[in-house]
């Protein structure tokens, strides 16, 4: 089977998952533009990490009430799937507020917001997960889906019970973009205007939270780190203005996904997931060694 039949040949069985993915795609890319002007990129990993650390505890406490986890994580039950996915949401949302809510409260009233500090956080945070899934008396596998997931093989259920949250999310993101620009760019005239910035800031950060704990959960914590940032900072270096910047993270976050999904096709033995994040990496490169090209 050749190259472009290899590709036509996976593109047609597994059609259904890549398009499913690309939404998570894209709305991961577009809240890391929010985070890239904000100057918060490592929030956004931090972020990233702590929706990890509560999917592994969220997992453990499932498990007192469940006799196989496994099954879970594997998604080897379609007939419940939803149903455990119900269920273990009541833990994970509740688990991912607690998280999220030092580092979202101290970075929105300005408290901490240095490299330094969110970089240890961060280690810190990547730290906790394996030692909280040991405690938890997690297997390799369920950290291995905490790090990867398998999107070509996660049920079309998984998508679409995930999709209505998303949803929502970037409704808010949308139906409050001005006042967090505002609040995000010059919170002077945000309190001039009679904006309570602090409280902006925090649904602001909040809202981002939660996209990235969505797209975290199917896309895994490795791309959705990469796909947060990398189409973000290429559209910002390749546009002027910031609407174009918006429409060039989507269409770029796109691109880069069916390029990553295609070559893994191509190459079958490639998994895909690491193929995915090393795309995003060589365009982010490429871009900004022929921007440094052009400059000179």
């Amino acid at each position: 089977m050749g190259l472009l039949e290899k590709i036509f040949y996976y593109f047609n069985n597994y059609g259904a998952q890549l398009a499913m993915s690309i939404p998570y795609f894209v709305a991961v890319s577009l809240v890391g533009v929010f985070l890239i002007l904000r100057r918060a990129s490592l929030f956004g990993l931090v972020l990233s990490a702590s929706s990890q650390l509560a999917f592994i505890v969220g997992m453990a406490l499932h498990l007192i009430s469940h006799e196989s986890l496994e099954g879970l994580v594997m998604m080897q039950n379609p007939e419940t799937l939803v149903a455990d996915l119900f269920h273990m949401d009541a833990y994970l949302f509740v688990l991912l507020v607690i998280v999220m809510l030092p580092p979202v409260f101290f970075i929105s009233r300005g408290i901490i917001n240095t490299e330094s500090v969110l970089a240890i956080l961060f280690v810190f945070l990547m730290g906790a997960i394996p030692l909280a899934n040991k405690i938890a008396g997690g297997s390799d596998i369920l950290l291995l889906k905490a790090y990867f997931t398998e999107i070509l093989y996660t049920p079309k259920r998984v998508f679409l019970h995930y999709f209505v949250h998303l949803a929502v999310a970037v409704s808010v993101l949308v139906l409050f973009f001005r006042k967090f620009l505002i609040t995000g760019f010059d919170p002077i005239q945000g309190r001039l205007l009679g904006l309570p910035v602090e409280a902006i800031n925090m649904v602001c950060y909040f809202t981002v939270g939660f996209v990235i704990a969505l797209c975290v959960r199917v896309l895994g914590i490795y791309v959705t780190m990469m796909a947060l940032i990398s189409p973000g900072l290429v559209a910002l270096a390749t546009c002027n203005t910031l609407k174009r910047a918006l429409v060039a993270t989507i269409s770029f976050s796109i691109f880069f996904s069916l390029i990553g999904f295609g070559i893994s096709f191509a190459f079958d033995a490639l998994p895909t997931e690491p193929t995915i994040i090393v795309v995003f990496g060589i365009a982010l490169l490429l871009v900004w060694g022929g921007k440094k090209l052009m400059m000179r």
